[in-house]
């Protein structure tokens, strides 16, 4: 929430202790990570995060490569025509998955991190608040002289992470996090 973000916190920093859950012992990186650590996530979502538009995963496409379609693929039961063709709307432990590229996509060991991914209810736990959209305004004498035209351009928004739990009580959204060293 520093003047650097314009005072806003995302989920990463936002969630409580109970809001987190930490990969078994030794599962440590993407490719370690197991069907025990995801249904441990899906088990701490209260109730009425499942209401609404539910729950999804949030994952980086790399990260649920090395992960989630492993355990997938690994599962058996697929035919070869799941294999090759994939899934027209992707989905893991029967939720769905949005790729977020901007996340954790680190692929070796990394120990104590947070943010690996989220199964969430983002719906029910933060809101996206715009005050105003996209102003555009343009000057041709601030660089007269250059022959240049400043185009001026604002918006206000806000993101309020506010169901994100407390030290010992899940909120509709749960991050993962590996064990430390």
């Amino acid at each position: 929430g520093t003047s650097t973000y314009g005072g806003i916190v995302g989920v990463k920093n936002a969630l409580a202790a109970g809001s987190v859950y930490t990969a078994i012992t030794g599962n440590t990186a993407f490719s370690t990570l197991d069907l025990d650590d995801f249904e441990g996530m899906i088990a701490k979502m209260p109730s009425y995060g499942f209401k609404g538009m539910g729950p999804k995963w949030y994952i980086h496409r790399s990260g649920w490569a090395q992960s989630m379609l492993r355990l997938a693929a690994a599962a058996g039961g697929n035919t070869t025509r799941e294999i090759a063709g994939g899934a027209s709307q992707v989905q893991f432990l029967g939720y769905p998955v949005v790729f977020v590229e901007v996340m954790n996509n680190t692929l070796t060991t990394q120990t104590s991190t947070s943010g690996l991914c989220y199964f969430a209810n983002l719906s029910m736990g933060a809101v996206f608040g715009s005050r105003r959209g996209v102003t555009m305004e343009q000057s041709n004498e601030v660089y007269f002289t250059s022959q240049q035209t400043a185009v001026l351009a604002t918006e206000r928004f806000d993101v309020n992470v506010h169901d994100k739990g407390t030290a010992s009580a899940a909120g509709c959204i749960i991050g993962l996090t590996t064990p430390g060293s």
